[in-house]
């Protein structure tokens, strides 16, 4: 049996990295700010299916952590190795439709989900949504490998890796937009970094 401190050591880098994770989205909408109303409204807006295709490919891939942890306990040591291959294989295969059909349907998706917005914010919301689907297939590797570690108990490794993308993520945010003022679509880029 697991101890309390045990768990609360296990599951404290989870929290961390899950706020970590939002604060991404949130990061860029605050510093955005600075390009106007347009492009925080573009931000705001794609980020909620940003973080909507995000939870799909966590929870898809979810089920390897169970299924690595389950092989651990039996030590099964080519069922661990399995799960992992397969799970990758897959969601990254789901990863890469999503993306070509948010590619392929933006405009499309974007004038359903946020009808009559102004044009402005049309634009900056399409050179956001483009950067940001650009990078799902990488989202998708990413949740299958996050759930391959948590399943063996490493959940601090994953919570270093969004310690340092949100670094990166502010750095990439500050040149892009203060520096080269590209508003939403350096937000994009610099997350997508």
């Amino acid at each position: 049996m697991f101890t309390n401190k045990a768990i609360f050591k296990l599951i404290t880098p989870i929290l961390i990295e899950n706020l970590l994770a939002i604060a991404i989205g949130m990061v860029d909408n605050i510093m955005v700010a600075s390009s106007g109303e347009a492009a925080v409204s573009a931000v705001g807006l794609v980020n909620t299916i940003n973080v909507l295709i995000i939870n799909f490919l966590v929870a898809l891939a979810g089920g390897c952590a169970i299924l690595v942890a389950q092989a651990i306990g039996r030590k099964d040591v080519s069922a661990v190795e399995d799960v992992g291959k397969q799970t990758l294989y897959l969601v990254t295969f789901i990863g890469v439709v999503v993306t070509a059909i948010c590619l392929i349907f933006q405009n499309p998706i974007l004038n359903l989900l946020f009808g009559k917005v102004d044009a402005d914010v049309m634009q900056h919301a399409q050179d956001y949504f483009f950067y940001t689907m650009i990078t799902t297939p990488v989202v998708a590797i990413y949740a299958a490998l996050i759930c391959y570690c948590r399943g063996q108990g490493e959940t601090k490794r994953t919570m270093y890796f969004h310690i340092l993308s949100n670094i990166v993520n502010v750095a990439g945010n500050a040149i892009l937009i203060y520096g080269f003022a590209m508003g939403a679509k350096g937000a994009a880029i610099a997350t997508v970094i």
